[in-house]
């Protein structure tokens, strides 16, 4: 599993701290680390750099996202274009699932 958390700035990453949180308790569990597991998290803070795109997470994930399952959740215009660009990537439609999320 990869994990890619995407806010504005730190400030806007309220959740941050509790992903860390059980990452950390996973491991004093005897998990080992996620990256021992084969799993990963990025706090990805698209107000210094791009939007995060189908692209840059294809070439955080190790093989790629092809064969993977992707679950999105966020803002509908975001989904919509990962979506789309997954989808371009050659990821089959059956292997994506969202879920909406919005603040209104």
């Amino acid at each position: 599993m990869h994990l890619f958390y995407v806010c504005r700035d730190e400030a806007d990453a309220s959740f941050d701290d509790d992903i860390r949180g059980e990452i950390a308790a996973c491991r004093s569990l005897g998990f080992g680390s996620l990256e021992e597991r084969g799993h990963a998290y990025e706090l990805y803070l698209s107000g210094s750099r791009d939007r995060l795109s189908a692209a840059y997470i294809n070439g955080r994930v190790n093989g790629g996202v092809i064969d993977r399952m992707i679950f999105l959740c966020g803002p509908p215009a975001m989904m919509e274009s990962l979506t789309r660009q997954f989808r371009d990537l050659g990821v089959p439609g059956d292997r994506i699932v969202f879920e909406s999320y919005s603040l209104k």
